[in-house]
């Protein structure tokens, strides 16, 4: 666990920890299970709260500017027992601030450079050099706190004696290990409560089994242990944890890269882990995109690779495994394969009409049953790294302003279902929660809730509650006032002015309909297999024997050269094959008529539906059910 001395709460780095590899994939649809090699799972929502946990953030959050520079002259006291001051060098300096870059790209921090190009001493942030000192650390840092430039906390402090360091760059340790620390600057810590100030540590002090750098920047253990394979390349950007977290503490960027982006080869984002000019380079990224109809163009490569636009999957790229990813909450629509046999899936997660949080005001009282706050209405399946299960069960988010009174909100539920309450951001109040049923009798309640991942305190609420029948429920928000009797502890009024944050999970909510998105798949010269999802996909096979896969809705599917293999299970999806494009093949559940240049067609399935020839020689074949069977001009 980091140490608390002097300067304040700080992390350090480790140089070369030793690494225990015990291989297993992981699979999106698998996280939060477990447990898996001895660890539980946890979800993208529980890992952020994770690395979040500190609690201790710039400013308010969201918005925060923290200024930062690279240090002048050493301090009158070098910290941690270090020696050797220098200054960071003009290599250290232009890595450090791509580092800068591809943090508040992803989240409402903005960097404020002091001292223009040169050096300053005067800023929250400061970036250094020590030459010894601080064994068994590569770096280290400080979290947030005072901001004034004579406090340590942010600082970042760097071992220029070992190579990497004096001479990060792309995909080497140093440019890593500067992401790594301005990770902790900004308020994240390790995964898990371990620190290469404090023994030996290994994979075993791990807490869950995503804490590795498949995952996050800030893990010290190999990919490799989760299945991956960077081959000896480091991540130099956040990667898909670290974006949730970062996101939780200060919120969303949604500015970023808002139109037309492509990430790999003819890449146009202006960042270098985004991009890829050279057979020979290597990617390493997770996604994070606010807009736009978006690419990744992997068509430079020659390996065999998987390319998934799924939210939360890996994809193996370029011949690493498990290198790139799309986080929670962005969309990428395209996707290009190169000359090897790629494996495809289109993005399968139905897009979420994103429901904006409710808003109670202090001045609107709610303190009965006749005035409560309806969350009703209130519930989506949009991503919130401080929800767990966010996109799987419906949840609704009320920022509340106290009043003076005890707070009713009402929600509607089915019989058996459950419901989930979590008190979040609380300016200083110990929160109190109680579940009415219509009659105003109370069922549950809960004071001290455990540390969950949008919260860093107990004193903030947590109840997860089962109802016993359908109807009309009532949540009450108050403060902690002593024991009380009866299992109920004594509560008070939130005070006027108090803030806090409800959200409430119900697992049979009503939610808006979302709408599937349609994916573009386009393979290159080998045999590629691409699948789409329920959307109106377009697939292109390119050269090589393809099997397209559309998976629902009405798609196009282009097999191109060779023979290739479809398979339909929508009337409207349609195989656009050349004359002399090879001898191609349909397998459908659904009634159809082999479109021009598909020679065969068998049924699948067991229903009584209809297949027809062209004017092709073709082969057609039933399956078990009454089919209806009619040649077209062929024989």
């Amino acid at each position: 666990m980091c140490g608390i001395c002097g300067l304040g709460y700080f992390v350090r780095h480790e140089q070369d920890w030793p690494q225990v590899e015990e291989p297993f994939r992981i699979n999106a649809e698998d996280r939060g299970g477990g447990p898996f090699g001895g660890k539980p799972s946890y979800t993208v929502e529980g890992a952020a709260g994770a690395l979040a946990r500190a609690g201790l953030i710039w400013g308010n959050g969201p918005g925060a500017v923290v200024t930062f520079a690279f240090r002048d002259t050493g301090p009158a006291t070098m910290p941690n027992e270090t020696s050797g001051f220098s200054r960071f060098n003009e290599t250290q300096i232009a890595q450090t601030l791509l580092a800068l870059q591809s943090w508040s790209d992803l989240a409402n921090i903005t960097f404020d450079r002091v001292g223009g190009s040169g050096y300053s001493n005067d800023a929250a942030i400061l970036f250094s050099n020590y030459a010894s000192g601080a064994e068994g650390a590569a770096a280290f840092a400080s979290l947030p706190g005072n901001s004034a430039a004579s406090a340590a906390n942010g600082d970042v402090w760097v071992n220029n004696s070992l190579w990497y360091n004096a001479s990060p760059a792309y995909m080497n340790y140093g440019r890593h290990t500067l992401t790594h620390e301005i990770g902790h600057a900004l308020g994240l810590l390790h995964p898990g409560d371990y620190d290469a100030s404090e023994g030996n540590p290994t994979y075993a002090d791990a807490d869950y089994r995503e804490d590795t750098r498949q995952f996050s920047v800030m893990s010290y253990w190999s990919e490799s242990i989760t299945g991956a394979a960077f081959q000896g390349n480091h991540p130099a950007a956040p990667l898909l944890d670290d974006i949730a977290a970062i996101q939780l503490i200060y919120g969303a960027n949604m500015s970023t890269r808002t139109g037309d982006t492509i990430y790999g080869f003819n890449s146009n984002t202006d960042r270098d882990f985004y991009s890829a000019d050279d057979s020979g380079d290597a990617l390493i990224f997770a996604v994070w995109d606010a807009g736009g109809y978006d690419t990744l163009d992997f068509s430079g490569y020659s390996q065999n690779q998987l390319i998934d636009l799924r939210q939360g999957h890996f994809s193996n790229v370029g011949g690493l495994t498990g290198n790139v990813a799309i986080a929670h909450g962005a969309v990428v629509e395209r996707a290009t394969g190169g000359s090897g046999n790629d494996i495809m899936y289109a993005a399968a997660t139905p897009i979420a009409v994103a429901v904006a949080d409710l808003v109670k005001a202090q001045g609107q009282v709610i303190n009965t049953r006749g005035t409560a706050f309806s969350l009703d209405g209130g519930f989506g399946l949009q991503f919130d790294a401080g929800i767990i299960s966010s996109t799987t069960i419906p949840h609704a988010t009320g920022q509340a302003t106290g009043s003076g009174t005890h707070e009713w909100y009402r929600f509607t539920a089915g019989e058996g279902e459950t419901v989930t309450i979590d008190i979040d951001g609380t300016s200083g109040i110990d929160t109190v929660v109680r579940i009415y049923d219509a009659a105003g009798n109370p069922l549950a309640q809960n004071d001290d809730g455990p540390i969950d991942v949008g919260s860093s305190v107990r004193q903030d609420s947590f109840l997860s509650f089962t109802v016993p029948a359908g109807g009309v429920y009532y949540i009450v928000v108050g403060t902690y006032a002593g024991p009380g009797s009866d299992g109920f502890v004594d509560y008070a009024p939130v005070p006027v002015g108090a803030s806090y944050t409800l959200n409430v999970s119900l697992s049979g909510a009503q939610i808006p309909d979302g709408y599937i998105m349609g994916s573009t798949l386009e393979g290159g010269m080998g045999d590629d297999t691409l699948t789409g999802n329920l959307g109106e996909d377009r697939l292109f096979g390119g050269d090589g024997n393809d099997v397209l896969d559309g998976r629902g809705g009405a798609d196009r599917m282009v097999g191109g050269a060779g023979n290739d293999y479809y398979v339909f299970d929508d009337r409207g999806d349609r195989a656009v094959e050349e004359v002399d494009g090879g001898i191609d093949t349909v397998r459908s559940t659904a009634s159809i008529s082999l479109h021009e240049n598909v020679e065969n067609l068998f049924l699948a399935g067991t229903g009584s539906i209809f297949a027809g020839g062209n004017d092709l020689n073709n082969r057609l074949v039933g399956n078990s059910g009454n089919n209806e069977i009619q040649g077209g001009g062929g024989r």
